[in-house]
């Protein structure tokens, strides 16, 4: 098969570049180019298996595809150089690539209103799932610290960034979380956060162990603060501190300086040519509130985003039990009567002349 593949303008492209794409003038019906990523180049489908496929040219191409925030809602984004990623793949026709464009995650891009101006330029900073229905935060997987080292170099070498919801992430991205018992890593579905020392605690090294977490909106206090506490109202020596503004740390990227950016042309082309890690032709993958964080060592492990379990009686239907039917079940005939074999049976017992008058007394 060949090595170099060019489209019909010229513009050579090799996987992991991003196009456009349309179906001919005859079905497209005025939509605008599509934007995907080539995952991969494929010969066409009835090619025999074998040293003979390498005598075959590419007809056909694997793309993973980009929406435009017009396509999953009715929101107005007046951004036309905003996308969102997705992991959803098709196979189409390689004739339906159109040319060559540049598709960058936004923190990759030091200079937004540069790229922006330049044509040919996207940019994406969220995923859109198709069967979930619903977007998900899109973060550099170097960002990621709350996690077991294994885990986290694991996840890094394998990708480029992280699929999350947008409540996770300063969970992710907060400093590695231990339990103050047992000196374990504190995974967010089962550990509880002091109110006092804010220290982090398994919810079964607590004693007594905790079942659930405390529902919204109420605080919990481990044993040491809670005796301490006891302690200072005994004594009525409580004194209720000076409130005391405190500013939030935030993960977020610093603010940007306003006025004109310096041009530096080499900075944007080592932003369209930067290299991005991917696992199994991805370069993300899902690892939100619905994610085991042992499972992504597994390289068999999906990537996909994930929902909640459907069970319970939130979800399930209460079916009232079946009526019982009234039915008196008919009495048995009784023994020897006209309908029991027995009678019947006597028949093998008659002679010709008494059958033939059982028969005519009938």
């Amino acid at each position: 098969m060949p090595s170099r593949v060019f489209l019909k303008n010229g513009e050579e492209v090799k996987v992991n570049d991003h196009v456009y794409c349309s179906p001919s003038w005859s079905v497209r019906d005025g939509t605008p180019y599509s934007i995907a990523r080539i995952m991969e180049f494929l010969p066409p489908e009835d090619v025999p298996k074998g040293p003979e496929a390498e005598n075959y040219l590419y007809t056909r191409v694997r793309l993973a595809w980009y929406y435009r925030p017009g396509d999953v809602s009715d929101r107005s984004v007046t951004d036309s150089r905003l996308l969102l990623a997705a992991i959803f793949s098709e196979v189409c026709d390689i004739n339906q690539l159109r040319g060559k464009c540049h598709v960058v995650h936004r923190d990759k891009i030091s200079d937004l209103a540069g790229w922006k101006k330049r044509p040919d330029r996207f940019y994406f900073n969220r995923l859109f799932d198709p069967y979930v229905k619903k977007e998900f935060e899109i973060i550099p997987a170097t960002d990621v610290r709350n996690l077991p080292d294994n885990i986290r170099e694991t996840l890094i070498s394998r990708y480029e960034y992280v699929v999350a919801e947008k409540e996770v992430i300063p969970d992710l991205t907060d400093t590695i979380r231990l339990c103050n018992t047992c000196q374990e890593w504190c995974a967010n579905p089962d550990t509880v956060q002091c109110d006092r020392c804010k220290r982090y605690f398994h919810m079964r090294c607590v004693q007594p162990p905790l079942a659930a977490k405390p529902s919204r909106g109420y605080g919990w206090t481990c044993a040491p603060c809670s005796r301490r506490h006891e302690e200072e109202v005994d004594s009525h020596d409580v004194r209720h501190a000076t409130p005391v503004t405190v500013i939030k740390k935030t993960n977020a990227p610093a603010v940007r300086g306003r006025g004109r950016p310096r041009k530096d042309k080499s900075q944007a082309e080592r932003e369209e040519n930067m290299v991005v890690k991917h696992f199994k032709m991805w370069p993300f993958r899902y690892f939100g509130q619905h994610t085991v964080a042992e499972d992504t060592l597994d390289p068999d492990d999906l990537i996909f985003p994930r929902t909640a379990t459907r069970h319970g009686p939130k979800f399930q239907a209460n079916v009232a039990p079946a009526p019982e039917l009234d039915i008196n079940p008919s009495e048995p005939d009784e023994r020897g009567g006209d309908n029991t074999i027995e009678n019947l049976g006597i028949i093998n017992t008659l002679t010709d002349a008494e059958s033939d008058l059982l028969v005519q007394s009938r």
